[in-house]
């Protein structure tokens, strides 16, 4: 009986925390185009508050760019295709992904005035923010760190 209440009190609080992971990692993107050697995109994100949804937004677009790639009549593919890459490298990525990290330096513009939100419920808010993404020094710095192969290697 005593294994039983710990299994059931275990599960709830597995439960519970994958949840709360979800609500943070919830986004989607709408691609709008490519054009020398930048992407330009709307990220939808669900958050608590509008401050929290544009810094999500930007990051979320790094990680599409880098990890998802995106699709629509045209397909952009993601700069790394091997998700392993990311936990070969988790200290690097945690340090390129963290508040004010490495990741602004490829995001040129964002309408940050612009940015509409609706309310979801009380605390969650869904904004969309208009991002461009400079894919091409994006490919450079995975390149100079040695995450991903120069173009010009192995062919």
């Amino acid at each position: 009986m005593k294994n039983l209440i710990v299994f059931l009190v275990s599960f709830f609080l597995v439960i519970n925390s994958s949840a709360q992971k979800r609500f943070s990692n919830e986004y989607e993107v709408n691609f709008v185009r490519s054009e020398n050697g930048k992407i330009f995109c709307t990220i939808f994100t669900y958050c608590k508050n509008e401050k929290q949804c544009l810094e999500m937004a930007k990051v979320d677009a790094i990680k599409t760019t880098l990890f998802r790639g995106f699709t629509s009549d045209i397909k952009v593919y993601p700069i790394i295709k091997n998700l392993d890459i990311e936990i070969s490298n988790k200290s690097y990525f945690d340090n390129f992904f963290k508040p004010n990290g490495r990741y602004l330096n490829f995001v040129e513009y964002t309408q940050d005035e612009l940015t509409v939100y609706a309310d979801i419920t009380k605390k969650k808010k869904k904004m969309a923010t208009n991002i461009i993404i400079l894919r091409d020094n994006l490919i450079k710095e995975m390149q100079n760190q040695k995450i991903i192969k120069l173009l010009d290697n192995g062919f």
